[in-house]
């Protein structure tokens, strides 16, 4: 696989417009390991075009990156207040974990299924 996750090439718009064609063919063949394009106004990399495959196998990451961001950007909003613990919630609700567990023990043995 090549590493081509940094932009040392860049193409300008018009460029990668005349390259499409030939860059889905690249990425038909290359599947994953296809190069990936990058390109921009005045060859300042704005977007890359990265083959479908490897986009796909990179989701998951992708994904995990953006929730953390905005876990990181809530917990910034939030540093200082004051917090609840989940039992605090519990207790607050009126909430019994071991209640609700016995009750369905109960109900799966009512029914049969345990």
């Amino acid at each position: 696989m090549q590493s081509s996750f940094v932009a040392t090439k860049v193409m300008t718009t018009t460029e990668a417009r005349e390259a499409l064609p030939e860059v889905a063919r690249r990425a038909r063949v290359g599947g994953f390991d296809a190069e990936v394009l990058f390109f921009g106004p005045n060859r300042r990399p704005e977007v890359a075009l990265v083959p479908a495959g490897l986009l796909e196998i990179l989701s998951p990451y992708i994904e995990d990156i953006l929730i953390a961001e905005g876990v990181r950007a809530r917990r910034a909003e939030y540093a200082g207040r004051p917090t609840t613990t989940l039992a605090e919630v519990d207790e607050l609700l009126g909430f019994d974990p071991d209640a609700i567990a016995a009750q369905s023990e109960a109900l799966a043995t009512e029914l049969g299924i345990s």
